[in-house]
């Protein structure tokens, strides 16, 4: 398996619609260049997708993975208790 992909993505809740609301518009090239960044990965047809996210576990010695097969999100911390978000992860990476 080789990298086909890399990215590093900003992400303001304000992306969210339910959180954005009128504010939505400050991010705007942010949702055109997240769009523009769907559209690329889409086309290098990844096998699997490895997210490096600063809101995980974090320890100054160590990486932590999270081997879960299930994930949730929602957007609670910033008022949204409508928007949630379900996906499978890999069962196993080779």
């Amino acid at each position: 398996m080789s990298l086909v992909f890399a990215s590093i993505v900003p992400h303001p809740p304000l992306l969210i619609p339910n959180i954005g609301k009128d504010e939505i518009k400050k991010v705007k090239k942010t949702q055109r260049a997240m769009e523009k960044l769907e559209e690329d990965l889409y086309i290098a047809k990844p096998d699997v997708i490895l997210i490096i996210s600063p809101h995980a576990s974090l320890f100054s010695d160590a990486f932590t993975i999270n081997a879960h097969i299930n994930f949730v999100s929602d957007f609670e911390q910033f008022g949204d208790f409508a928007t949630k978000v379900n996906w499978q992860g890999a069962e196993q990476v080779a």
